[in-house]
């Protein structure tokens, strides 16, 4: 379980090596995840939705970057890739 006070346990680093837009899968983050007391056993791809509904989480930040571009996150925020919607 995770505890507010605590720092993070480890730091997630993702560097961009070409372009990631909005259209081309750009990573997503859950907002205030990190703060989530749960246990990841109890969470199953199938459940998601309701439990972030649930949880009245409903602010997702996308995350376009350029190349050489660096994102820095809390290991403990949920995040996903985007589809990508360009045809090449």
């Amino acid at each position: 379980m995770y505890d507010k006070l605590q720092p993070p346990p480890s730091i997630g680093v993702n560097f961009a090596l070409e372009a990631v837009s909005c259209e081309n899968g750009a990573m997503r983050l859950l907002s205030g995840s990190h703060e989530i007391i749960y246990q990841m056993d109890a969470v199953a791809p199938h459940t998601e939705r309701v439990l972030v509904e649930q949880l009245g989480m409903q602010r997702v930040f996308i995350c376009p970057l350029e190349p050489g571009d660096v994102l820095l996150r809390d290991l403990r925020v949920w995040h996903a890739g985007s589809p990508n919607l360009l045809s090449n």
